[in-house]
């Protein structure tokens, strides 16, 4: 049997979905979970915004970007 290595980049699912659910959304999103970023599209990427930040990082970071409460029902 082959082996296969399979890299899901969830972290961008998860940005992926909101801007799924809302069309109208700016291309970079960051995806907030209590006081903490959990997903980062990658346009927000560009702009550096990491997930794991701390939202007010990301508005110092690009005021741009939108910053989304978690929906994590919407994917499980």
């Amino acid at each position: 049997m082959e082996r296969v290595i399979l890299h899901v980049d969830a972290d961008a699912f998860f940005a992926q979905v909101e801007a799924q659910r809302d069309p109208s959304l700016p291309k970079a999103i960051a995806v907030q979970q209590h006081q903490d970023v959990i997903a980062v599209s990658y346009a927000a990427r560009a702009l550096g915004v990491k997930k794991h930040s701390l939202p007010a990082d990301v508005r110092r970071r690009d005021r741009k970007s939108t910053r989304l409460n978690s929906s994590h029902n919407q994917t499980s």
